[in-house]
């Protein structure tokens, strides 16, 4: 029984592993495509709306992973520049970088290493600043996955359980 039943707990285990691996990759990947995506559409509406009614816009081009803040205050903070140590948060400034392109300068700076959080500054058109602060995380586990995960393995184990008295009872 204990074979039987370790072996289809390994392969259990195994098949939640990639899965969950799998699943990390694919928040991963939206996770960048959703910011380069979000983050031109709202540096070119900020660059094209006056300044007096950019304030107004930030509240709804604010993300759960990253939020906007105009002027040079909110970069500096009063803090040195520190260079990005992340490499999460280095792929997503190049990303952002990137995504912008030439039109728009940007710099970037790392503001905790944890939970990782960085600032990538924009500077539109009328020398006005954007600040893009960021705190990357894919999408949290569902809370009641652990839940059927356990029920899983209970229903495998009863099967297991089951398999082998239903073989050796003739014996």
């Amino acid at each position: 029984y204990a074979l039987l039943a370790g072996g289809l707990l390994l392969a259990h285990a195994l098949s939640f592993g990639l899965l969950f691996y799998e699943r990390y990759e694919a928040a991963s990947s939206m996770l960048m495509t959703n910011l380069e995506q979000d983050v031109v559409v709202a540096v070119n509406l900020l660059d094209r709306l006056p300044p007096e009614e950019r304030v107004d816009w930030l509240p709804m081009l604010q993300r759960r992973t990253f939020r906007y803040a105009l002027g040079d205050a909110a970069f500096d903070g009063g803090n040195t520049a520190e260079p990005l140590t992340g490499a999460t948060s280095r792929e997503m400034a190049g990303t952002i970088e990137s995504a912008l392109g030439p039109r728009y300068s940007t710099r970037a700076r790392q503001v905790s290493r944890d939970p990782e959080r960085f600032q990538v500054q924009v500077r539109l058109h009328d020398g006005a600043s954007v600040v893009i602060d960021v705190q990357p995380s894919v999408m949290p586990l569902a809370k009641w996955l652990p839940y059927v995960l356990a029920l899983q393995l209970i229903v495998l184990l009863l099967c297991a359980w089951a398999a082998v008295r239903l073989a050796t009872r003739p014996l």
